[in-house]
């Protein structure tokens, strides 16, 4: 009988690619993936908020008493911030810090030696084959914990990352995925993010190239203008976190909402297809009403909906732990649900726009409710298809005309 393994992560689009990273090797070993009764478990932790560090504790405590007779193991950035506290739940194992964390099958096979830190990394676990070309951060906004869970900015050999697109490439992979903490600071020998998208759209039979976040004081004319090319996609996640200067400036961020806007404009300038999304935190230190507003009206009229919001949470250990003026959590539940229903509003208006429109979508290998396959643009808009005319299609590019919006869900056939 085969070994069974349980992981569990966390948080961003990086840890999401490290687990499935985790997943490929524990197959190889001839893991397979179970729900209960595993013989290891692994939870993949986050610190980004409070109610982050209060899941990843629940996890591993829920991890614990269905599996009792598992090895816990636990890695990922609450692990690497507060593995002390961590330490006290004696409910894990083994603990592996980040800089470990896509070796874990190595040192449970206890190997003599291996190779500490990063190489280039790449999962095939999804349609869309995700690269880590970068990790760390060395931006000093005075409410995230990451640059102490990621270390320093570091990134991947450029020919590197080239040769694994190349590879997936052969493989018949259409798009891939750039990830990293902050992908804008990519730093090669001098190379930046922008030329290693010159060297990516080389490749002929890569047909996406996607981003994923990126910081906006990173966007200069030499991005801009490669992000033009037809092959990256037209989805841009830039992080504003506040619309307001004087929290911009309590929060460190390198760059004013005006800044933001222009930003903004020139990406939309690319393509008419162009969709931004972005993050926003509620609820900081002395943000009155106005400084509120000042970020709902620069999402309503860039037209903004793709939001991820946060309430508000202070990190022990960085600067606005200390700040005084807090904002009441009542204040906090209300802001956000204002920007939630903007959000949802503007969505909803813009995916009913659509209907009638052909797009191009690539096919991914997912069904939905066992009568759809689901399917992506390139500006992330997420498509359902129907099974029986598009189950046979799955990796490839098609052009697909939008037919309804109902339920939240967008149809073609």
């Amino acid at each position: 009988m085969k070994n069974k393994v349980l992981i569990k992560s966390l948080g961003c689009r990086l840890n999401q690619f490290e687990a499935d990273y985790i997943k490929s090797s524990f197959r190889s070993l001839g893991y397979s993936e179970t729900d209960k009764d595993a013989d290891i478990c692994i939870i993949n932790t986050c610190t980004v908020t409070g109610k982050a560090d209060k899941k990843s504790i629940q996890m591993i405590k829920k991890l614990k008493k269905e599996n009792s007779n598992a090895k816990i193991i636990a890695t990922g950035c609450l692990v690497q911030t507060n593995k002390d506290d961590l330490k006290d739940l004696g409910s894990v194992d083994l603990f592996i810090d980040n800089i470990d964390k896509l070796l874990i099958t190595d040192i449970i096979k206890k190997k003599p030696v291996y190779e500490r830190g990063s190489r280039v990394k790449y999962t095939v676990d999804r349609t869309r084959p995700f690269i880590k070309i970068q990790d760390g951060c060395d931006n000093i906004c005075t409410y995230c914990k990451v640059k102490y869970a990621r270390g320093k900015s570091r990134s991947e050999p450029l020919n590197s990352i080239v040769q694994t697109a190349e590879n997936l490439a052969k493989e018949g992979y259409k798009e891939i995925v750039l990830t990293g903490v902050n992908i804008g600071d990519y730093r090669d020998r001098g190379r930046d993010l922008s030329v290693l998208l010159k060297e990516l759209v080389k490749i002929r039979t890569l047909k996406r190239i996607r981003l994923t976040s990126i910081e906006p004081a990173y966007i200069n004319d030499a991005l801009l203008s490669i992000l033009k090319h037809e092959k990256i996609c037209k989805y841009f996640h830039v992080p504003l976190q506040s619309g307001s200067d004087k929290i911009l400036k309590l929060m460190k961020r390198p760059y004013t909402a005006l800044f933001y806007q222009e930003i903004i404009t020139r990406l939309k300038a690319l393509s008419t297809d162009v969709i931004i999304g972005t993050d926003i935190i509620v609820g900081f230190p002395d943000e009155t009403d106005e400084d509120f507003y000042q970020t709902h009206d620069l999402l309503k009229e860039n037209n903004i909906f793709n939001t991820h919001i946060f309430r508000y949470s202070p990190r022990q250990g960085t600067e606005a732990y200390s700040y005084s003026n807090s904002i009441h959590e009542k204040v906090k539940y209300n802001r956000y649900n204002i920007l939630k229903d903007l959000a949802c509003k503007g969505k909803e208006e813009f995916y009913a726009g659509l209907i009638g429109n052909t797009i191009s979508v690539l096919i991914e290998n997912k069904i939905h409710n066992n009568k759809y396959v689901t399917a992506l643009s390139s500006n992330y808009i997420p498509v359902l298809l129907p099974a029986f005319k598009y189950k046979d299609k799955i990796y490839s590019i098609q052009s697909v005309k939008i037919s309804k919006f109902t339920g939240g869900k967008i149809y073609a056939g």
